[in-house]
């Protein structure tokens, strides 16, 4: 499906130049202008939409200027013999003009909305095209299995509730009175019926969630397992090699088997630990590989054998909060291919 917001301005554009053009016309259009031999074609092959954050507002189309002479004399379309064949197949008569052509050309190479589009695949639906492509067909493309559609649903609709937070004790306890069949009235009802309202929202999420989750969607398992504290589901996540999984499970768990994983990544606690390990070693290896961790280190930013310390504007250093790593002495030789080794890992995960 084409964003309509999309095809209804590209559609309205041209109309002050092709006044019978209609709109199913301009989506194939628009479809040519991608390539595509007519927009079912597209729509197969996924859909597009402005890009997010984008206000047409702020880069208005100025129809004098895009067609006077200084501003540009030739359109640049990728796929100009696409467009101009769609444009002569839809009328004849009208495009007998060349001028005329030239000046629709032109327009189109320079349509905003065409500009800040891309494609995206419809397995990979993310929570903010929701409004774009609208409740309903996610909620099809949801009951049709698509994952990502599931996921996106269940987040646009519900991720401003807290799942986890630390609810009042009172709205607990009355709660519980409340369910037990007691009656209530003033504050201790009105406590009572918000949580209940909570618990309502809060099942309404997980079960969208979990749904999500039984199609495939990773995000959907990870974020369920940490809702319901499922240390299995989150382990196997991170056995897949999904990232986040393995974060949380050394984080939370103190999986030390990722560290190394997480260090080539860019993980700061996972490289410390890793340096603080090696650095007494009295082995060669390890000695380079602490060498290897500080160059990584610096490529994302971060310097483990600089120094901390308290500083006062009157009175200089008053004493040091953190004590950098010290360095083995090696070679220029082993600097170097430490440095080598480095740039290659972080080249490898810095995605």
């Amino acid at each position: 499906m084409l964003d309509k917001q999309l095809i209804h301005a590209f559609h309205q554009s041209l109309k002050s130049h092709l006044p019978d053009l209609k709109l199913g016309q301009s989506r194939e259009v628009v479809a040519s202008f991608y390539g595509f031999n007519s927009a079912a074609s597209l729509i197969k092959a996924g859909f597009v939409l402005p890009e997010y954050g984008f206000d047409s507002r702020d880069d208005e189309f100025n129809d004098d200027e895009e067609f006077s002479p200084r501003f540009r004399s030739q359109p640049s379309l990728v796929n100009e013999s696409c467009v101009r064949f769609r444009l002569r197949k839809l009328s004849n008569t009208i495009l007998s003009d060349p001028q005329l052509e030239e000046k629709i050309l032109l327009h189109i190479s320079h349509d905003v909305f065409l500009k800040q589009c891309k494609f995206y695949d419809w397995k990979e639906i993310a929570p903010w095209m929701v409004d774009s492509l609208g409740d309903k067909l996610v909620e099809k493309l949801s009951c049709e299995g698509n994952a990502s559609a599931a996921y996106s649903y269940a987040v646009h609709h519900f991720s401003e509730i807290e799942i986890d937070d630390d609810t009042d004790p009172h709205e607990d306890y009355w709660y519980k009175r409340y369910i037990s069949g007691e009656i209530l009235e003033g504050g201790a009802l009105r406590f009572a019926k918000e949580y209940e309202k909570n618990l309502s929202v809060q099942s309404q999420y997980l079960s969208l969630l979990k749904r999500a989750a039984d199609l495939g969607s990773r995000e959907a398992m990870m974020e369920h397992a940490e809702h319901t504290d499922d240390a299995d589901a989150i382990r196997e996540l991170a056995k897949q090699g999904y990232y986040p999984a393995i974060e949380f499970a050394y984080e939370v768990y103190s999986d030390t088997q990722y560290e190394e994983l997480l260090s080539f990544s860019g993980h700061k606690a996972a490289i410390l630990h890793l340096m603080e390990k090696y650095e007494h070693s009295s082995k060669e290896n390890e000695q380079y590989r602490l060498v290897v961790l500080n160059e990584l280190a610096n490529l994302y930013g971060y310097y483990p054998t600089q120094s901390i310390a308290d500083n006062d504007e009157d009175y200089g250093p008053v004493f040091v909060l953190y004590e950098g790593i010290s360095l083995p002495q090696v070679n220029e030789e082993l600097k170097l291919k430490a440095k080598a080794e480095a740039q290659k890992v972080f080249n490898q995960h810095n995605y």
